[in-house]
Protein backbone atom coordinates (compact mmCIF):
# COMPACT_ATOMS: atom_id res chain seq x y z
CA UNK A 1 0.00 0.00 0.00
CA UNK A 2 1.52 3.32 -1.08
CA UNK A 3 1.19 5.55 2.36
CA UNK A 4 2.69 8.73 3.16
CA UNK A 5 4.29 9.98 6.25
CA UNK A 6 1.19 12.34 6.90
CA UNK A 7 -0.78 9.08 6.79
CA UNK A 8 1.48 7.43 9.21
CA UNK A 9 1.83 10.42 11.78
CA UNK A 10 -2.11 10.28 11.32
CA UNK A 11 -2.28 6.74 13.05
CA UNK A 12 0.13 7.01 15.10
CA UNK A 13 -1.11 10.35 16.72
CA UNK A 14 -4.88 9.12 16.86
CA UNK A 15 -3.79 5.76 18.48
CA UNK A 16 -1.65 7.29 21.05
CA UNK A 17 -4.51 10.10 21.84
CA UNK A 18 -7.11 7.02 21.47
CA UNK A 19 -9.15 8.92 18.68
CA UNK A 20 -8.87 6.08 16.16
CA UNK A 21 -11.64 4.47 14.67
CA UNK A 22 -12.46 1.41 15.84
CA UNK A 23 -10.64 -1.11 13.36
CA UNK A 24 -7.95 1.73 11.86
CA UNK A 25 -5.01 0.33 14.53
CA UNK A 26 -5.51 -3.28 12.72
CA UNK A 27 -5.43 -2.49 9.20
CA UNK A 28 -2.51 0.34 9.57
CA UNK A 29 -0.22 -2.27 11.57
CA UNK A 30 -1.96 -5.15 8.75
CA UNK A 31 -1.02 -3.88 5.55
CA UNK A 32 2.35 -3.52 4.40
CA UNK A 33 3.40 0.00 3.20
CA UNK A 34 5.42 0.22 -0.10
CA UNK A 35 8.34 3.27 1.61
CA UNK A 36 10.61 0.68 3.37
CA UNK A 37 11.37 3.16 6.15
CA UNK A 38 7.33 3.94 6.58
CA UNK A 39 7.26 -0.11 6.81
CA UNK A 40 9.40 -0.13 9.08
CA UNK A 41 7.75 2.30 11.62
CA UNK A 42 4.68 0.13 11.09
CA UNK A 43 6.28 -2.94 11.92
CA UNK A 44 7.94 -2.00 15.07
CA UNK A 45 4.45 0.19 15.87
CA UNK A 46 2.77 -3.36 15.59
CA UNK A 47 4.44 -4.71 18.66
CA UNK A 48 2.99 -1.55 20.29
CA UNK A 49 2.03 -4.65 23.36
CA UNK A 50 6.31 -5.45 23.59
CA UNK A 51 7.11 -1.95 23.05
CA UNK A 52 4.84 0.37 25.05
CA UNK A 53 3.78 3.89 24.85
CA UNK A 54 7.06 5.52 25.20
CA UNK A 55 8.37 3.58 21.53
CA UNK A 56 5.29 4.50 20.34
CA UNK A 57 6.21 8.67 20.84
CA UNK A 58 9.32 7.97 19.44
CA UNK A 59 7.82 6.02 16.22
CA UNK A 60 5.72 9.06 16.12
CA UNK A 61 8.47 11.94 15.95
CA UNK A 62 10.35 9.89 12.95
CA UNK A 63 7.71 9.56 11.41
CA UNK A 64 7.16 13.21 11.80
CA UNK A 65 10.78 13.75 10.84
CA UNK A 66 9.99 11.84 7.43
CA UNK A 67 6.96 14.22 6.95
CA UNK A 68 8.68 17.57 6.82
CA UNK A 69 11.71 15.61 4.56
CA UNK A 70 12.08 17.25 1.17
CA UNK A 71 10.95 14.50 -1.72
Amino acid sequence: MNRTPEEVVGYLREFIDGTGGEWDWDDFVSIRIADPHLDSIRERASKYADVGQGELQSLLREAEALESAPR
